[in-house]
């Protein structure tokens, strides 16, 4: 099977951080820099304890919460599964409810990360396509590995990673965990605002990223940016591809990064 493009830290993507080959977009090269140079930092808020935690600590943090729930619930029947959703530094954790299908978590994707204009999907684990109807107690296991992908053209892949599963009650079929907060992107520019539009034709000079003041100037030099090329900033690995301009679910932290 042959994928054009994926989303990973360290493969090529489509979507936020990536480099989209069929139109030679630099974001995932702009953003890996600003990673490197540690002026991004990746991290969320903990559903249960309200605390901010790094990306790469998230998952441990939320282990103890779900063990505790655990323990709290001795007589409960239901399985439940941890996921962790992966693209480059934008990330979910969320809870799902064992006898739920693949079609809920792929809707609720839609809803928070992917949906434009009603493309296609699949889950994938190998190369071995998994089915919109199986149940999640049908497939997954600590450990398991899995991707995701949406719209076959210009594709915005997620990595999955079964973190682990726990005997306890969940009324939801999905329920978000935490998602990372708006990254610290700034306008190329000026440095000092927060980016909340991207210009589609001059992220490839990697200068595409600007502020609300720095984008009015740019409406003036670039007529492709005041026709058709000004895309917002969004909490999404699907960000300035296609038609994307935001989720529908969990949209306060949907927005662009403000000032503390």
């Amino acid at each position: 099977m042959n994928k054009t493009v994926q989303v990973s830290i360290l493969r090529p993507a489509s979507g936020l951080g990536a480099v989209v080959k069929y139109r030679n977009y630099s974001l995932r090269t702009k953003l890996e820099e600003e990673v490197m140079a540690d002026k991004l930092i990746s991290e969320g808020k903990c559903l249960y304890c309200g605390s901010i935690v790094t990306q790469r600590s998230m998952g441990t943090h939320l282990k103890k919460h779900l063990l505790q729930l655990e323990n709290e619930n001795p007589t409960a029947e239901g399985t439940v599964f941890h996921l962790y959703i992966r693209a480059a530094e934008m990330f979910l954790h969320v809870l799902v409810k064992g006898e739920a299908s693949f079609k809920h978590l792929d809707a609720f994707l839609r809803k928070i990360w992917m949906e434009c204009c009603g493309h296609l999907s699949q889950f994938y684990q190998g190369d071995s396509k998994i089915g919109l109807i199986r149940k999640f107690d049908q497939v997954l296991v600590p450990g398991l590995k899995l991707e995701y992908d949406y719209d076959f053209g210009s594709t915005t892949s997620v990595s999955l990673q079964v973190v682990g599963s726990y005997k306890t009650n969940l009324k939801e079929n999905v329920l978000l965990l935490s998602r990372n907060e708006p990254l610290q992107i700034m306008g190329y520019k000026c440095e000092k605002k927060p980016a909340t539009a991207i210009c589609t034709i001059h992220i490839e000079e990697d200068e595409g990223f600007y502020c609300d003041t720095c984008a009015a100037k740019h409406e003036e030099e670039c007529e492709d940016f005041a026709d058709y090329a000004n895309m917002p900033v969004v909490n999404s690995p699907r960000m300035g591809v296609c038609g994307y301009t935001g989720g529908a679910i969990d949209i306060e932290r949907d927005g662009v990064y403000q000032t503390r």
